[in-house]
């Protein structure tokens, strides 16, 4: 289920047993089978659909993610929360490498007090 560029991330696998998601709005289930290990601790967490469950979304209104019934570590399959750089680290978080959540003070943006300064001006 996920989309072919996250498939090509080494962290990303598809295992050998499929694990039972649950609706968190309706009794609907589905299975994924893909996981992604972190790169920096070795865990291991069930891939979940980024969007949740569309026929909860169109009909509440809001995003109703999908839960993994077997209490696993779960993970959205989006590209952002997955791409990590040789660091160990995601690569939009990364100083090293540049990555595009870090201000030019060096800090993640959103957390920089300088930039929020400047913002508000």
């Amino acid at each position: 289920h996920p989309k072919k560029r996250v498939k090509g991330f080494p962290t990303v696998f598809q295992g050998d047993n499929a694990i039972q998601l649950q609706c968190s709005s309706c009794p609907a289930t589905i299975s994924s089978s893909w996981f992604f290990r972190h790169p920096g601790t070795g865990q291991v967490h069930v891939l979940v659909p980024e969007k949740g469950h569309y026929a909860c979304k169109k009909r509440l209104g809001n995003t109703s993610p999908w839960i993994p019934a077997s209490g696993v570590p779960s993970k959205l399959d989006r590209y952002d929360f997955l791409n990590f750089c040789h660091h160990m680290r995601e690569s939009r978080y990364c100083k090293l490498c540049g990555g595009r959540n870090i201000c030019e003070h060096q800090k993640i943006r959103h957390s920089c007090g300088t930039c929020r300064k400047l913002a508000r001006q």
